[in-house]
């Protein structure tokens, strides 16, 4: 009698959020060593003298060096629980084709079983031939199964064994006498660091997973923020480190309240937080690349990517504007995660990346958005972000493009013009294209340089020619971009109502739905050939902009006198 073979129950595998367990252990591990690091430092002051002194100087001596016994293990640990995940990473990509295939198998031996039910043993060869090979599938599934499970339990099997290599306090010690030195290792990564993101790059790659734990867990500052370490590694260390930071705040809290950098370093790391909980209704999971809350005098660094840049065919990175600063970064991720979300349709792969890595001009620095000094350092910070980028790219190079909002687009256009080599740029709301750069081949675009500007956006209007203001205005025709269609809210004018709309126009280019939102996402995505264009700006300068609008305002004025000083401006 033929017999359909039923596949054997799918094994369950582990979850994906077993590597979180890692970040905790990191975040620990970090704690220990800097509060071992802060207790040598500061174990006896110099005046403090007598036996009082020798034995506070020995007890917190001998405190900081069971911590650092307790960080070795805890490194070293975390060295093989992090090549577990990888393995298991492996495992669940493999389980997940293993469950699809028993579904399968599963419905089909459903199906054949009723079929046989209704043979009436005439004719069924060929029913018996498809039995058959079923069977012959549901071996092979079972086969693969068992040798998953025993992969699985050699997995487990090897982390245990290794755990139980530094589980006491002699083992640890032994350990960390056996590890590598951490300031040498430092030392390393600072010389790679100083040949740029392609050295960093060749140089992680040929650490053993131990030595960059221990770098992760004692530099975490360096190792998140070092352009050419891959995502991941940047990632971890990133996430451990807000762990620790946030654990810290909550204890100083608990002793006494927060100073005021204490309570500023919280909402920084708040607006972390939320931008990595910014919601892109996909299962794309945010990377935190960089993440210095006390940067910038308490403004903070910040750079979240949505999707993988490693990866990715395309990808973008977002550069904000002024009054933009790490309390407020889930708005800029929000923006982020809009290309990234609109980019992806279709089956496309998009990582699109929220920076804030330079200082915008914010607060007490808001004069600072009249002249190009943070967006010449910025530019160089963002060259070097982009060149990491491309240093740690897998496959064929990814379309990349710049999107500058704002004085970010002034950054934007600085660092195309010093180096930074990418192949479409996008310059939307600028104030200017910064000195020295009168045309859109100074950027050094691959493909072209888009520009979206309204024309009551106020903002847009103080790039001009000469020395006033941020360089040329990129939306004007002898700058030769190209300019692409974006909504107006209103008409600027020198009333209340007026204003607000001009302020409207220049923080609406990212507006959900809009046309020049979907502009910026077909260039992300290499569609420029179907954005639709808008003439350029033919005005000589912007200045005759200013003056009609300053001169409408009057009301003692007439509109054709203003018109005609506003032609002189304009060249006419």
């Amino acid at each position: 009698m033929t017999t359909v073979s039923t596949p054997h129950a799918m094994p369950t595998c582990p979850p994906a959020s077993i590597r979180r367990t890692t970040t905790g252990t990191r975040a620990a591990a970090m704690a220990m060593s800097r509060v071992a690091g802060l207790m040598l430092k500061y174990s006896a002051p110099a005046q403090w003298e007598g036996r009082e002194s020798e034995k506070a100087n020995h007890l917190m001596t001998r405190t900081a060096r069971r911590l650092d016994v307790a960080a070795d293990a805890l490194q070293f640990g975390l060295a093989y629980l992090d090549e577990y995940c990888d393995t298991l990473a492996g495992l669940r990509s493999r389980h997940e084709k293993l469950a699809s295939d028993h579904r399968t198998r599963v419905s089909a031996a459903t199906e054949l079983r009723a079929r046989l039910a209704e043979a009436d043993g005439e004719g069924t060869g060929s029913l018996e031939r498809e039995i058959a090979s079923h069977n012959e599938a549901v071996a092979s599934l079972d086969s693969k199964c068992r040798d998953w499970m025993r992969d699985l339990s050699e997995a487990e099997d090897a982390l245990v064994s290794q755990l139980q290599r530094a589980d006491t306090v002699a083992e640890g010690r032994t350990i960390g006498d056996e590890a590598p030195s951490p300031t040498a290792l430092r030392e390393r990564a600072l010389a790679a660091h100083a040949h740029g993101p392609a050295a960093v790059h060749r140089w992680w790659k040929s650490l053993d997973r131990d030595e960059r734990e221990l770098l992760k867990t004692a530099y975490p500052g360096l190792i998140g923020a070092m352009n050419g370490i891959p995502i991941i590694d940047r990632h971890e260390t990133n996430l451990s480190n807000l762990q620790r930071m946030n654990a810290e705040l909550r204890e100083a809290a608990k002793h006494g309240g927060l100073t005021a950098d204490e309570e500023r370093l919280r909402k920084n790391i708040r607006g972390v937080e939320r931008g990595l909980r910014v919601d892109t209704g996909t299962d794309v999971s945010p990377f935190l690349m960089l993440f210095d809350p006390a940067a910038e005098g308490g403004d903070g660094h910040a750079a979240i990517a949505f999707g993988n840049p490693e990866t990715a065919e395309h990808v973008t990175v977002n550069v904000p504007g002024v009054n933009n600063d790490m309390r407020g970064f889930d708005s800029v991720a929000a923006t982020a995660a809009q290309i990234q979300i609109k980019g992806s349709s279709g089956g496309r792969s998009v990582a699109s990346i929220a920076w804030l890595g330079y200082d915008t001009p914010t607060g007490s620095d808001l004069g600072n958005m009249t002249n190009e000094t943070e967006a010449r350092k910025g530019a160089k910070t963002l060259t070097d972000f982009v060149a990491g980028l491309q240093a740690t790219h897998r496959g064929h190079p990814a379309h990349m493009t710049v999107i500058g909002h704002s004085y970010g687009s002034t950054t934007v256009a600085k660092a195309g013009s010093g180096g930074m080599r990418v192949d479409d740029i996008v310059l939307v709301g600028s104030p200017g294209a910064g000195s020295g750069n009168t045309h859109a081949s100074d950027l050094h675009a691959r493909h072209q340089v888009h520009v979206g500007s309204s024309d009551d956006d106020f903002v847009s209007r103080l790039g001009n020619r000469g020395s006033l203001g941020l360089g040329n205005d990129p939306a004007h025709m002898d700058f030769g971009a190209r300019r692409f269609a974006v909504e107006n809210s209103g008409d600027f004018s020198w009333s209340p109502v007026g204003l607000k709309e001009g302020l409207d126009n220049h923080t609406g280019y990212f507006k959900k739905d809009s046309s020049s939102l979907e502009s910026i996402v077909k260039i992300s995505v290499g569609e420029s050939g179907s954005v639709a264009q808008v003439p350029s700006r033919e005005n000589y300068t912007n200045y005759g902009w200013w003056t009609r609008e300053i001169l409408e305002s009057t009301t003692n004025t007439p509109g054709m006198i203003s018109k005609q000083i506003a032609g002189i401006f304009d060249g006419r």
